[in-house]
C-alpha cells in the first residue's frame, strides 16, 4: 500500500487490499474531509469579513459618485439652458423637416441622448403631436403585441392638434396576416377616440381604402379641427380597387363634409388598371369651396369632367397643383373648348406639360387667374410648341405678371427641343425675378447664352429682372454649363452700369443684378466658384453631389467680411448621461421606436 500512496497518480487494475489496509484509508479520507471543511469555514470567514468591509465602502463610493454626479451636471452645457429654451430648440429641429417620418425618428433620437434629453424632450407637448404608422417601413414595430403606448404619446402631446399619418395596408404579406388586420384596428380606435380625433389638424391616409372604413364611416361633424387632407389610394396586388370600393362605398363617402377648418386636400388618384376612369374624387364629397390649397396627381385616363367639377367649385384657391406622372405615351382628354376656370385669389399654380387630344383644350388654356405670381411646369415628354402660346394667352387673359417660374423634369431625351421650347417661353415671361431649373436634362448653355448680356444682344436678353438663380440636381451631374459663369458676371456688369434691355409688351426695362445664386448637384471648377463666391453683393449657395454620396457646400455672402471659421471645440460632457450610460445612440431604425414609447415619464 506504500507503493501506491507514494506516487501522485494512482493507476491500473489489480490492486488488492485488506481489511486493515481498507480502514487505515478511510481513517485517511476523514480526516482529510475534515481539513478541507476547516478551510472552507476559514474562507467564508475571510469572505464576511471582506462584505462587511466592503458594502460601507461602495455605499459611500455610491453617494460620492452620486454627489458627483449632481456637481458634474451642473457644469454640463445642456443645465445651461432653460427648458423653454431647450423645448424651442427640439421644435425648430424639428419641425424644419416636412417628412413626418423624419420627424419622428428625429424625436426617438433626441429621447435616446440622455435622462435630461428625454425627460426635456417628454415636457415639450409639441412635438407628440406627430402620429405615424406605416406598416410597410415599420411591420414589426407599429404592429406591436400591445398598442397601448398610443395612449402614452398621445398624452404627452397635451391637448395640441395632431398630425396624423397612417398606411395600414401592405405588400409585404398576401394575404395579410388576421393579427396585423386587429392591431390596425386598434391603432384606429385609439386615434379615433372622441377627445383624440376631434384635435386632428392634419389626416394623411395612404394605401388600401379598406383598412380605414371605420373612420370613413364616422358621421360628417367628426373632424371639426381638421385643416389639412391626404388621400392618397394605392392599389397592391392582383384586384381590382373599383369593384372593393363599389362594394365597401355603396354610396359617397361624407366623413369630411363637416370638417369646416378644412383648408388643404391632397389627392392621389386609384391605380386601377381594370377601371382606370374611377376616381377618388368620385367617392368622397368634400368641400372644395372652402379650400385655399388642393393638390390633385391625376390619371390621363379619368374623365376632365371630374375634375372640371371641383374647379368650378374651388373658386377660392390661392394654391393649386394638378400634374401627373411622366409620361412619353399618354394622350390626356382635355377639356371642353367651352371650359371655363376662374380663380381670382389664385397665387401659385403647378402644371405638367400635356399633350392633348385633338380639339380639346389644356387646363391653361381654360385658367384664368388675375393674382397668379409664381408657376411650375413639369415635363411630361412631349413637344413644348404649343406651351408658349398657351401661356402668352393665359397672360393676356388674365392680365397678369409672373413673378416666379419653376421648370421641372425638363428632359430632351425624348427627341423635343426643350432648349427652343424654353427660350420662347422666357420670351414672354420678361418679368420673372426668381427662376429655378430643377432636375433637368437638356442643353442649359443654349439658354444660359440667351441670359447672358452683352451689347450686341440687347433687347434679346431673356429675364432682364431676374435676382434669384437656382439649378438642382437631386442626384448630381458631372457637367458645368461653360456659360453659367459669363451670364452671372455680365448681369452684375450690366446692371452696376444701368443697362438697360427691351422687352416684348413691357418696353424698356433696367436689368437687375442677381442677389442670390443656388446650385446644387452640380461639379463645378474651382476656379469658377471661386469666382462666383467673391462677387461683390451676390449671395452663392453651392452643393456639390460627391461621389460618397455626401454633400460639400459653399455658402457665402461676398460684400460681408471674411470670418475665419473657428474651430468648433466643444467639451463632451458625460456627468449629464447619469443612468442613461447604456443607452445607445443607433441609426438603426428597427430600434428607433423603442426608448420613446415604452419608456416611463419620470
Amino acid at each position: 500500500m506504500a507503493q501506491y500512496l507514494s506516487r501522485p497518480q494512482i493507476e491500473g487494475f489489480g490492486i488488492w487490499l485488506d481489511k486493515a489496509e481498507k480502514s487505515f484509508l478511510k481513517k485517511r479520507i476523514f480526516r482529510l474531509e475534515n481539513h478541507i471543511d476547516g478551510l472552507d469555514d476559514q474562507l467564508d470567514e475571510l469572505k464576511r469579513a471582506y462584505e462587511a468591509r466592503r458594502t460601507p465602502l461602495l455605499q459611500e463610493r455610491a453617494a460620492k459618485l452620486y454627489e458627483h454626479n449632481s456637481v458634474v451636471n451642473l457644469l454640463a452645457p445642456i443645465r445651461r439652458l432653460s427648458l423653454d429654451v431647450l423645448s424651442e430648440i427640439f421644435e425648430q429641429a424639428l419641425f424644419s423637416e416636412e417628412d413626418a417620418r423624419i420627424q419622428v425618428r428625429l424625436l426617438c433620437r433626441f429621447c435616446r441622448v440622455s435622462a435630461a434629453w428625454r425627460k426635456a424632450a417628454i415636457a415639450t407637448p409639441k412635438i407628440w403631436s406627430i402620429l405615424y404608422f406605416d406598416i410597410d417601413k415599420y411591420p414589426d414595430l407599429v404592429f406591436e403585441e400591445d398598442v397601448s403606448w398610443i395612449k402614452d404619446w398621445i398624452c404627452r402631446s397635451r391637448g395640441l392638434p395632431l398630425n396624423v399619418h397612417l398606411n395600414l395596408s401592405t405588400e409585404l404579406l398576401d394575404p395579410v396576416p388576421s393579427e396585423w388586420t386587429a392591431r390596425a384596428g386598434q391603432i384606429l380606435e385609439y386615434v379615433l377616440e372622441p377627445q383624440c380625433r376631434s384635435r386632428i389638424w392634419t389626416l394623411n391616409l395612404h394605401g388600401d381604402l379598406k383598412p380605414y372604413l371605420p373612420l370613413l364611416n364616422l358621421p360628417r361633424d367628426s373632424f371639426t379641427g381638421l385643416e389639412n387632407l391626404t388621400i392618397a389610394s394605392t392599389s397592391y396586388r392582383e384586384r381590382n380597387p373599383s369593384e372593393e370600393v363599389a362594394y365597401l362605398f355603396p354610396r359617397q363617402v361624407q366623413t369630411f363634409t363637416g370638417a369646416s377648418k378644412l383648408r388643404r386636400l391632397t389627392v392621389q388618384e386609384f391605380n386601377d388598371s381594370a377601371n382606370p376612369s374611377l376616381s377618388l374624387l368620385d367617392v368622397f364629397v368634400l368641400p372644395m369651396e372652402q379650400l385655399c390649397s388642393l393638390t390633385i396627381a391625376d390619371r390621363p385616363e379619368v374623365s376632365s369632367s371630374v375634375y372640371a367639377s371641383i374647379f368650378n367649385q374651388a373658386k377660392n384657391l390661392i394654391d393649386l397643383r394638378f400634374c401627373d406622372t411622366p409620361s412619353r405615351y399618354a394622350l390626356y382628354p382635355g377639356f371642353s373648348e367651352t371650359t371655363s376656370f376662374v380663380f381670382p385669389a389664385l397665387r401659385s399654380l403647378e402644371i405638367s406639360s400635356r399633350e392633348i387630344v385633338a380639339h380639346r383644350l389644356s387646363f391653361l388654356q381654360c385658367l384664368t387667374a388675375p393674382c397668379l405670381d409664381q408657376l411650375t411646369i413639369r415635363h411630361s415628354g412631349y413637344h413644348l410648341g404649343h406651351c408658349c402660346t398657351d401661356i402668352k394667352a393665359f397672360l393676356q387673359r388674365s392680365n397678369t405678371a409672373l413673378s416666379s417660374l419653376t421648370l421641372h423634369q425638363f428632359s430632351d431625351e425624348w427627341g423635343s427641343e426643350v432648349s427652343a421650347d424654353l427660350i420662347a417661353i422666357l420670351r414672354v415671361l420678361p418679368t420673372i425675378t426668381s427662376f429655378r431649373i430643377d432636375s433637368c436634362l437638356f442643353n442649359l448653355d443654349e439658354l444660359l447664352e440667351k441670359m447672358v448680356y452683352s451689347s450686341y444682344q440687347g433687347s434679346a436678353l431673356l429675364l432682364p429682372k431676374l435676382t434669384h438663380f437656382e439649378i438642382s440636381y437631386e442626384k448630381g451631374i458631372e457637367n458645368w454649363p461653360w456659360k453659367l459663369t459669363e451670364m452671372i458676371f455680365s448681369r452684375a456688369d450690366a446692371a452696376e452700369k444701368g443697362e438697360v434691355a427691351e422687352t416684348p409688351n413691357w418696353g424698356s426695362t433696367e436689368i437687375s443684378r442677381l442677389q442670390k445664386v443656388t446650385l446644387h448637384g452640380l461639379n463645378g471648377p474651382d476656379k469658377d466658384i471661386a469666382r462666383i463666391s467673391s462677387l461683390l453683393g451676390l449671395g452663392f449657395i453651392y452643393k456639390k453631389k460627391e461621389q460618397d454620396s455626401e454633400s460639400k457646400s459653399l455658402i457665402g455672402f461676398a460684400d460681408a467680411p471674411e470670418e475665419k471659421k473657428e474651430e468648433e471645440d466643444e467639451d463632451k460632457e458625460e456627468g449629464d448621461e447619469e443612468e442613461d450610460e447604456d443607452e445607445d445612440d443607433d441609426d438603426d431604425e428597427e430600434n428607433m421606436f423603442n426608448d420613446p414609447y415604452w419608456s416611463s415619464d419620470s
